[in-house]
């Protein structure tokens, strides 16, 4: 069986952090009876965040990203491929940009466990991104991805590491409930944009 991804839709060239979207796979298999060979599982770099099954992705912060679907059958018989007849399954990768929006720093904070429990979401992707130190930081602007949501471990992270920050943007993000005190001691702190939704 030859299987191969004609296309992938659903991603432009240059998304901005907090995109989303869901990202579209064209699989062909010869023969074309094999309907198993033509469904698409996802991968992604770690600035973005992709539902494996569905495709649905969303961009968690500024840099080079890319997605890649693969064919499910591949997925689930490894030893298949290539098979008796030297078939094979292949994969297709989108590669494109992420953009910080503004002349702000753009994070995005997936739903999910901090690796470190001592952590919560926003240290951790902070980390990962290695974009920028916290302290050079004057304006932030935060999204949350898919039912992810702020929590109290977060703002001890805005309130302890950012002390230049002026501006923060919560505008795109889900906060459960405002911890007292979030931005208590932030003297340069000028203006807080509090969650639309």
């Amino acid at each position: 069986v030859d299987v191969r991804v004609d296309s992938i839709s659903g991603i432009g060239t240059s998304v901005s952090v907090g995109s989303s979207g869901t990202a579209q796979a064209t699989l062909s298999a010869n023969p074309d009876d094999k309907s198993g060979y033509r469904k698409a599982i996802w991968s992604a770099s770690e600035n973005i965040e992709i539902d494996p099954d569905t495709g649905e992705w969303t961009a968690l912060w500024a840099g080079n990203a890319e997605i890649t679907a693969k064919s499910k059958w591949q997925r689930d018989n490894p030893s298949s491929i290539p098979d008796s007849a030297g078939g094979t399954a292949a994969s297709k990768t989108v590669k494109f940009t992420i953009t910080s929006d503004g002349d702000c720093f753009s994070i995005g904070i997936p739903k999910g466990t901090p690796e470190d429990e001592g952590k919560g979401m926003l240290q951790t992707v902070m980390e990962k991104a290695q974009a920028a130190h916290p302290q050079e930081i004057d304006k932030l602007k935060i999204f949350t991805a898919r039912g992810a949501s702020l929590e109290e471990k977060d703002f001890v992270y805005i309130r302890g590491d950012f002390p230049n920050l002026k501006e923060l943007d919560l505008t795109k993000a889900s906060v459960e409930s405002l911890p007292d005190g979030a931005c208590k001691g932030m003297t340069e702190l000028e203006t807080v944009k509090l969650p639309d939704r």
